[in-house]
């Protein structure tokens, strides 16, 4: 029988199977957490059919200038993804910098609390505000 885990078992992402074994990989407690944080945040709001609140809106800020407001707005979105859906943390703090070695990329660190273990853990997503940055590299004059 499998070891009970409070934070929950759920296929890796994205799946693969065990080598011989024939089973899908899963992980389980704090990384679990994580991965969960991560296909939070890279799945758009309404596009899972049976649960059409899970997701953030982070794809709706990829071309919006870095203004002012813009890293508050990231921010709260952030804050709202992870309040709806992922009730086994408390977020401490949301910290959004710009990366000054990648322009066009922005460090989204969410720093939290697993509150059954009391247990501080950091995660970090790199959100990048220009997709396909590698296309001039294609491109012929």
């Amino acid at each position: 029988m499998e070891e009970q885990t409070f934070l929950g078992t759920g296929w890796t992402f994205p799946p693969h199977f065990q080598q011989g074994v024939y089973q899908v990989s899963l992980c389980r407690d704090e990384q679990n957490v994580a991965q969960s944080l991560r296909i939070l945040f890279e799945t758009r709001l309404g596009e899972r059919v049976l649960t059409p609140k899970f997701g953030s809106r982070l794809r709706s800020m990829v071309f919006t200038p870095t203004n002012a407001g813009f890293e508050m707005r990231l921010q709260e979105m952030i804050e709202d993804a992870i309040l709806e859906n992922e009730p086994r943390i408390t977020v401490e703090e949301v910290e959004v910098v710009q990366s000054p070695e990648e322009p066009g990329r922005v460090n989204i660190t969410v720093h939290y609390t697993i509150p059954e273990s009391n247990n501080r853990y950091n995660f970090v997503y790199p959100f990048y505000l220009i997709e396909g940055t590698e296309l001039p590299n294609y491109v012929r004059s």
